[in-house]
């Protein structure tokens, strides 16, 4: 008994010394991942990752319980119009479909664009390649520096055959962003003129998202692996000529889901607050996948 207590004993402090090892490696490696990728680099490795993915059988055949209640009460009556953005493999168009919507969506990663357009069984929805980069790449400038609402269709001297066919389709009822798809626009500033553009294209109605969240605003310490990673990253990042790209509080990387931003309340309520939105549903950590409604200011 005494011998099988002490392997017992030994096996475990084995097993929290390699734990706490492989925390430090985790963290040196989202260091390294961080400091070494401009943001360009950043998003096309996500979607690179997003490509190896597929639907589980709990999630591919409809809503979590959370986005149903979400959906059911922040949305317009059916049928609407509605823009979806990071569509994924098509899990949460399948429930639009069903409310006989009319759906523009899109989605960056090819892989999962097709398995959505094998799930669609709607002639009134309309699938296009793309990412929020495409959306507001022809007018990116003027979204960020003294923005005034445009008309919903406005488009800039060179768009993207993305943002063609969505202004062509607007104004609409509703704009989701896909399930944690804002999490995963790695540059502040497309995130400000991706909310900007969704408040034009859609004038009246809400802008329904889910992200990664932090607790507060305070800066996280991660810790010296990380520090040594991201200073390695920055080494080599110098040492192949790539953009500096600053690391952000709420930056990370995980492997098996690439970069994303965890946003703390209060920065997520001064993005709204800048793109001309009131927040209707606060975010939160509980209650499910942290989630939020946007409500255009209207005068």
């Amino acid at each position: 008994m005494i011998t099988m207590l002490r392997v017992l004993e030994h096996l475990l402090r084995t097993q929290a010394l390699a734990n706490r090892w492989l925390l430090r490696g985790e963290n040196w490696l989202e260091g390294l991942a961080l400091g070494a990728l401009d943001h360009d680099e950043r998003r096309l490795l996500t979607d690179r990752l997003y490509s190896y993915w597929r639907p589980a059988p709990d999630y591919a055949g409809g809503l979590f319980d959370w986005e149903q209640r979400w959906f059911e009460a922040d949305l317009p009556i059916q049928p609407a119009r509605v823009l979806i953005g990071g569509v994924g493999s098509g899990r949460e168009l399948a429930w639009f479909e069903t409310r006989r919507d009319r759906i523009v969506a899109f989605e960056p990663v090819s892989e999962l664009l097709e398995l959505a357009r094998a799930a669609s069984q709607s002639r009134q929805t309309t699938l296009l390649a793309g990412g929020y980069e495409e959306l507001i790449a022809d007018r990116r400038r003027e979204l960020l520096d003294g923005w005034r609402p445009e008309p919903p269709g406005t488009l800039g001297a060179n768009p993207t055959p993305l943002a063609r066919v969505v202004a062509e389709n607007a104004p609409y009822d509703a704009v989701v962003l896909g399930w944690g798809s804002f999490t995963h626009v790695v540059e502040t500033s497309v995130r400000l003129a991706l909310l900007r553009r969704a408040r034009e294209l859609c004038p009246r109605g809400p802008l329904l998202t889910s992200f990664w969240m932090r607790p507060a605003d305070s800066v996280f310490d991660r810790g010296t692996s990380f520090s040594l990673g991201a200073s390695l990253g920055d080494w080599l990042r110098r040492l192949r000529d790539r953009p500096q790209t600053e690391i952000e509080n709420g930056d990370h990387f995980v492997p098996a889901l690439g970069f994303g931003h965890r946003f703390s309340a209060s920065e997520f309520a001064q993005l709204a607050e800048t793109s001309d939105y009131r927040i209707i549903r606060a975010p939160r950590a509980g209650g499910g996948y942290p989630h939020a409604t946007l409500s255009p200011k209207i005068e």
